[in-house]
C-alpha cells in the first residue's frame, strides 16, 4: 500500500533503526527495484552508515536467494550516499534507488517513493532547541513536502524529548 504515514517512537537502543533504516530499504527494493528510497538522519554520515548496511544485505547470497531478479542487484562498488538497483539504473533518469540525506540537506531534482526520517535530532540539546526545531520544520515544509507525491510512504522515527518537536508538529 502506498501513501502511508507512520510515526514510530520508543526509547533509545530498542532496535528501531535496525528494523526500519537498516533492513526495510533492502526489502522495499527487493519487492520493487524501481522505487526511490530516501533516508534522512541528523547528519549525512549517520545516514550513510545505514546505507552501507543495506548495501551489504543486498549484495549477500541470502538476499539474492530471497529476491532472485537481476533487477534487484546493486553494483559491488558504489558510493554510500546514493546508489541504484539494476532496474532503476536502466531508466537513466538520474533518480537513484537509495539516497542518504543529512537533515537540512536538499534533494533537488529527486523524487521520493519511500521516505524514512530516523533520528532528526543528534541529542537532547538539539531536540529541545527552538532554533533546531524551526530548522527541522523548515526542511520538512520547504524541501520534503514539494518532493512528495500522494503515494509517498513516510516513516518518522525517533526518541521524543518534547511535545513541540517534528512529530508534535506533524501530529498537529
Amino acid at each position: 500500500q502506498t501513501g502511508q504515514r507512520l510515526l514510530i517512537h520508543g526509547p533509545p537502543q530498542y532496535g528501531k533503526s535496525i528494523l526500519i533504516s537498516q533492513r526495510w530499504p533492502a526489502h522495499i527494493l527487493g519487492r520493487n527495484p524501481l522505487r526511490r528510497v530516501r533516508l534522512a538522519c541528523y547528519n549525512l554520515t549517520h545516514a550513510e552508515r545505514f546505507s552501507k548496511v543495506n548495501l551489504s544485505i543486498m549484495q549477500s547470497a541470502e538476499y539474492r536467494a530471497m529476491f532472485p531478479s537481476v533487477d534487484c542487484r546493486v553494483p559491488e562498488r558504489v558510493a554510500a550516499e546514493e546508489w541504484s538497483t539494476a532496474a532503476r539504473g536502466k531508466l537513466l533518469d538520474a533518480n537513484p534507488s537509495f539516497k542518504a540525506l543529512g537533515l537540512g540537506t536538499g534533494f533537488t531534482g529527486l523524487g521520493v517513493d519511500d521516505l524514512i526520517i530516523d533520528d532528526p535530532y543528534k541529542n537532547r540539546e538539539e531536540a529541545l532547541s527552538d532554533a533546531t526545531n524551526a530548522n527541522v520544520w523548515g526542511w520538512w515544509t520547504d524541501v520534503v513536502l514539494p518532493r512528495m507525491n500522494p503515494h509517498t510512504n513516510v516513516v518518522v522515527m525517533f526518541h521524543r524529548w518534547q511535545d513541540e518537536d517534528l512529530a508534535g508538529k506533524l501530529i498537529a
